[in-house]
């Protein structure tokens, strides 16, 4: 076999369901060590998504999560070569079949949701701040990319292993200066504003006004002091870059 022809046929070998004992014979030199090789590819696997999506893995227990990764790495295999895209890719497989998850509990594909959003946010690339300007009411807002915004119906940024039924929007911010990802829990009106100004075609200023109309509320004292003080935290972590 040519070099190509190997890296295909160890590809495949590692990557289906069930071990092809013709492709391990294919490749030569002791076949046994090929179908050991395949194991510690799949274990490594597994292991990766275990730890970037803890409380995801707990949710299918053990069979579940090695049933969905083994139907993953068989049927749209990750196109990368770095572990930390395995998450990524794995979620949006499950997300996409729910032929495969149609037993499963009505908050675990939300936690799985939620934690390849916060794997997302942990290894999206630093802020490119070109075109950004100094932050203003009037202009639309400029984001960090390493931000992710859902809605949810549970409660699954907690740790209980049975959420409660809890509906509302979530924004995952990485504070740039440590690098840690926040989950904030944000009220109906800032659910909104956030929303409408990821969209990016309107000014903060637009965004927060839909936002109150929405919900029939008047923007008040306490209200603007707790956007005012939003902003400026957001600002001073990195989350808020500026404007557009």
């Amino acid at each position: 076999m040519k070099l190509p022809e190997l890296q295909r046929a160890l590809g495949d070998l590692c990557l289906s369901e069930t071990p092809d004992p013709a492709l391990a014979e294919a490749l030569g030199d002791h076949p046994s060590r090929w179908v050991i090789y395949r194991e510690l590819v799949r274990g490594r696997a597994l292991t990766a998504l275990r730890e970037a999506l803890p409380g995801s893995a707990r949710d299918l227990g053990p069979e579940g999560l090695e049933r969905l990764a083994s139907r993953f790495l068989a049927e749209a295999p990750p196109s990368s070569r770095y572990v930390r895209d395995l998450a990524p890719g794995f979620v949006g497989f499950v997300l996409g079949r729910p032929e495969l998850t149609r037993e499963l509990a009505p908050w675990t594909l939300e936690r799985l949701r939620y934690e390849g959003a916060l794997h997302e946010a942990a290894i999206a690339p630093e802020p490119c701040l070109a075109g950004v300007r100094d932050f203003a009411m009037d202009r639309p807002a400029a984001f960090t990319p390493a931000g992710r915004f859902l809605r949810v119906r549970w409660a699954v940024w907690t740790e209980t292993p049975t959420p409660e039924p809890y509906e509302t929007a979530l924004f995952l911010v990485r504070d740039e200066a440590t690098g840690r990802v926040t989950t904030l829990v944000l009220s109906p009106i800032a659910g909104d504003i956030v929303a409408l100004a990821l969209e990016g075609d309107r000014d903060l200023t637009a965004c927060v006004r839909e936002a109150l109309a929405r919900h029939q509320e008047s923007a008040g004292v306490a209200f603007l002091e707790g956007l005012s003080e939003l902003l400026t935290a957001w600002l001073e972590q990195g989350v808020l870059l500026g404007s557009r």
